[in-house]
This record gives structure tokens, sequence and C-alpha cells, in this order.
């Protein structure tokens, strides 16, 4: 009885160190208030799924942190138009680093899967329906 009781507690412990992160946020909608007219909007998505799926993933934009995305999170932000260094990842699985340009006007959506690996740039028409799941987490001010 007690060898079971100490297994039944003993798998409980491990189990809730592999729990995914809880996103309270908003779900997906789009930012409320437009850039100014000389800015653009990122919005940085991140899937689930996978071995990784229980870690926050950082995002750096040109070394800066951004944002620490959960499985199933999003954020945005306001950029100036340009061409960034836009890194996603952990210490456990590295980094991955992807070019983009922004551009005045534009909204650009940029989707992850748990790893880091970016997986499909959604279009502006589309995101709703597509990011509709996805919960919004608040981002780091950056520096323009």
């Amino acid at each position: 009885m007690i060898k079971n009781l100490f297994f039944y507690f003993l798998s409980l412990l491990l189990l809730s160190g592999c729990a995914t992160p809880v996103i309270n946020g908003p779900m997906f909608t789009k930012a409320l208030n437009p850039p100014k007219a000389d800015m653009g909007t990122l919005y940085v998505f991140r899937a689930k799924g996978g071995l990784g799926e229980e870690a926050y993933m950082s995002v750096k934009v040109n070394g800066v942190p951004f944002v620490n995305l959960a499985p199933m999170g999003y954020s945005y932000e306001y950029l100036t138009p340009g061409i960034y260094q836009l890194s996603i990842g952990n210490p456990a699985y590295g980094a991955i680093m992807t070019e983009i340009e922004i551009k005045p006007g534009q909204e650009l959506y940029e989707l992850f899967d748990a790893f880091g690996n970016s997986v499909v740039d959604v279009s502006p028409s589309k995101a709703p329906f597509i990011l509709n799941e996805f919960r919004y987490i608040q981002a780091y001010q950056l520096d323009k």
C-alpha cells in the first residue's frame, strides 16, 4: 500500500514538471490601435506540439528580447520600416534566426512551431481565422 502511494506521488511530481504553461491572455485579435503611418506591425505566434512545447521560447528582434512565448501564445510590436533579425529559441534547443522586412503600414504574421521553426507566413486577411485559438502575451517594450 505504501509502495503504491509512493509511486502515485512520484508520478504526480514528475508529470507536474511537464505541464504546458497556462496563458490567460485574450484570444487573438488584431492590434487595437493601428500603427503610425510610418510604421508596420509584427505579430509572432507559437504553435503547440512536439517535445519542446512545455518550454517558453524567447523571441528577440535584432538581439533585443521581445517576448517569451508559450505554446499557442502570440504578441505584436510596432516597428519602423527596415530589415530585422528575428530569433526564437530557448537554452535547451538553441535559437533559430530568420530575417524579416517591415514596410510602412504592413502587418507581418510569423508563425513558429514548438521548436521555433518558421512554419508559415500568414496573410493578414486569413489571420483572424487561422490564428483565432492563440492567446495574447504581453511583450517587452522594445527601444526603437
